[in-house]
């Protein structure tokens, strides 16, 4: 995991090897996040270094965190979940609510059935039909996050990666979070 950290930091870095090889050794002594470490003393840019770590780890990137039906996402993923350990939900559903309805751009759907292909309808509606959140974070290695999101949530979770600054105002969108209790997430206190 190390190596992980150091080899897509160096890629961004704008400090050296070794203040780089420090912070994430200290990191990992103090049993803190390395990503945390590592953006907090600005030693990478936080968009790049966090897509480069998406890209490394073949997560899926989020450029636009707009959740689609915010109601519901409250329900499936509660607020006390997503502010304790920084996760945004971004959709529910079988997957068909991130695809657009008739897209007069796209010729897809006129194109003549290929020779020899097996009929895909029926993976695609096994998959279709089965419910799954997808949420967003900035931190794939937080697996206290991870475990307790599995297990506050009765839904298989789809995980993808943001920025820390867009995933923290998502979830001040979402949840209508206050200042006070903002300010208590970006200074790292405990909600409980």
């Amino acid at each position: 995991m190390n190596k992980i950290f150091l080899n897509t930091a160096k890629k961004f870095q704008s400090g050296d090897d070794d203040e780089l090889q420090q912070a994430i050794e200290e990191a990992l002594s103090g049993q803190r996040p390395v990503i945390e470490e590592l953006l907090n003393r600005e030693l990478v840019p936080e968009e790049d270094f966090l897509k480069g770590l998406a890209e490394e780890l073949h997560l899926g990137w989020e450029d636009n965190l707009d959740p689609i039906n915010k109601r519901k996402l409250k329900e499936v993923c509660s607020a006390k979940i997503a502010l304790k350990h920084r996760l945004l939900p971004l959709s529910f559903g079988d997957g068909s609510e991130l695809i657009e309805e008739d897209d007069p751009d796209d010729a897809s759907s006129a194109l003549p059935e290929q020779p020899g292909g097996e009929d895909h309808a029926d993976e695609a509606s096994e998959s279709k039909g089965q419910m799954r959140l997808r949420i967003a974070t900035y931190d794939p290695f937080n697996y206290l996050a991870r475990q307790a999101a599995s297990q506050a949530i009765d839904y298989p979770i789809e995980w993808s990666m943001s920025s820390r600054t867009k995933v923290l105002q998502g979830i001040q969108e979402l949840y209508g979070v206050g200042a006070d209790t903002f300010e208590q997430i970006l200074a790292g206190r405990d909600l409980d």
